[in-house]
């Protein structure tokens, strides 16, 4: 047996450095061009500071995330590799982080170790690393924030101005961040009244509670930061919005565990893992060699569940009023309490169960994670390798909804062809999201293909175009025969794949002679 045990502290050490490895490979690299919100980001962040607000204003964003891309664009530039290398950068410095914050959390050594391995192998984690968006960031100032919450029962203004600044970074980084912001406020404010009327029994319960007081006022400071921000906040909430898409249900918050497992077989088998093991975490114990699940026994399990799925139900209660959209990846401002939750319940488990399982968890997780950065997030690519093969300079590039144009715009640059969106006929390198059905359900395919054919002159025209966008259905199948009927011939150089999250297809109108 002594020397049984040394050999598998090997293999288990072996196989932690393995998932780091491997994780980290996956957060470097991703097979597809940028796609809508990326190009869009980047586009926004390439901008001068004086121009970057403006834009954002239009786009529906607050500022800080690409205030970060911009100076980190200045010294490594533009290129594809690097504005996702930044996200994973963010993804890849939460791992010792997380360690250290679950050390603290339980005392244990063996959960912090199974939530590092488990956010190494997570798929979500590695889409978004891979991504260049702010999700990792998000991720990041999730674990910084139970760091500043941990710290409030010590002495000293250093843990309220942690605590502010977090929350400060947070709300200005994505508005999802203050529906947790929020949650978390309610938390605090129910353990200070306790403590001032006196239900919070003991030392520890009044320690507890003065935290808790201290928290609310690094909240009220991390919201300064947010003040000068305020009046773009209300003019996007007002005029963009989130109107691709129809407003979120509460059917949503069901299906955060499987947009966290990832997609494909693997993601599957790896969702049920997680649903049985976060059971486990929250209400498990053992009670003579036996498993049971009964009432939460820990304060943190608790917490964990709360801080997991709270703000995501929150968030999509106020959505569905407002008659907002929801999209997977806002649920980044759960996932770490969650995995945190999954390391919990593999650690009640026996020590000869726990090695089988976390390595089961891993090995499925980056499955699901390989599945998620070989998918192409779009057809940009194959479209501007046609046009940039075959176009002459001076051909004009349409593509229909603006909602195609970032990618592809960032695709085609220069001032090699003439390239418009539609309804607008503005240069598709952003989409402008101020009152965006209004002015979509304005629009004119016949006026527009008129106008087309005036512009275009002698010139051949690509059009790139995709139904199903929820404030245009078929216009741009519409525009489409429109333009046949302005110029005639046409040839179909690439089909869409309904496979791929932006899926196109790319027609040539020759001009008439």
């Amino acid at each position: 047996m002594p020397e049984i045990l040394p050999n598998l502290r090997s293999v288990v050490i072996a196989f932690v450095v393995a998932v780091l490895v491997a994780g980290i490979a996956l957060r470097s690299w991703a097979a597809s061009p940028l796609w809508l919100d990326e190009a869009q980001t980047v586009a926004i962040s390439s901008l001068p500071l004086d121009q970057l607000f403006q834009a954002l204003r239009e786009d529906g964003s607050p500022p800080l995330y690409y205030l970060l891309l911009h100076a980190w664009m200045l010294a490594f530039g533009h290129g594809d590799l690097a504005v996702r290398g930044f996200s994973a950068i963010w993804s890849v410095a939460t791992l010792p982080l997380l360690w250290l914050l679950v050390r603290r959390l339980s005392g244990s050594r063996s959960v912090g170790w199974i939530a590092v391995v488990l956010f190494a192998a997570s798929p979500f984690a590695v889409r978004y690393a891979t991504e260049a968006r702010m999700y990792s960031f998000i991720v990041l100032l999730t674990v910084l924030g139970g760091f500043a919450l941990a710290s409030l029962r010590r002495p000293g203004p250093l843990p309220v101005l942690g605590v502010a600044l977090v929350a400060g970074a947070l709300a200005l980084s994505h508005y999802w961040t203050l529906f947790l912001l929020m949650i978390l406020g309610a938390g605090m404010l129910w353990l200070a009244l306790r403590r001032r009327v006196g239900k919070l029994g003991g030392k520890r319960g009044d320690e507890l509670g003065r935290a808790a007081t201290k928290g609310l006022l690094g909240l009220a400071l991390g919201a300064v930061p947010f003040l000068p921000w305020l009046p773009s906040f209300i003019h996007q909430l007002i005029h963009t919005g989130a109107p691709w898409a129809n407003a979120a249900w509460f059917t949503s918050v069901g299906g955060t565990v499987d947009s966290w497992s990832g997609g494909g077989l693997p993601g599957q088998f790896l969702g049920f893992l997680y649903w049985a093991f976060a059971a486990i975490g929250f209400a498990g114990r053992v009670e003579d060699g036996r498993l049971v699940l009964g009432r939460p026994t820990g304060r943190v399990q608790v917490a964990l569940v709360v801080f997991a799925f709270g703000p995501i139900t929150l968030g999509v209660a106020a959505s569905h009023v407002m008659s907002s959209a929801y999209a997977d990846r806002y649920s980044a401002i759960g996932l770490v309490s969650f995995l945190i939750l999954i390391a919990y319940g593999i650690a009640v488990l026996p020590r000869g169960l726990q090695y089988p399982l976390v390595c089961l968890v891993a090995v499925f997780g980056l499955l699901a994670g390989v599945t998620e950065i070989s998918r192409d997030r779009t057809q940009a690519g194959q479209v501007a390798e046609v046009i940039n093969e075959q176009g002459q300079p001076g051909d004009v590039v349409v593509v229909c909804p603006d909602q195609l144009g970032p990618g592809v715009r960032r695709l085609l640059p220069g001032d090699r062809f003439r390239q418009v969106a539609y309804p607008t006929f503005a240069d598709p390198a952003r989409v402008d999201w101020t009152d965006y059905e209004a002015r979509n359900e304005a629009a004119d395919p016949a006026a527009f293909a008129d106008r087309m054919r005036r512009f275009a002159g002698d010139h051949t025209v690509w059009y790139a175009y995709a139904d199903g966008y929820r404030t245009l259905k078929h216009e741009c199948s519409e525009l489409r025969s429109e333009l046949q009927e302005q110029f005639g011939n046409s040839r179909t150089f690439v089909r869409e794949r309904t496979s791929v999250l932006e899926s196109e297809t790319l027609v040539r109108f020759n001009a008439r002679r």
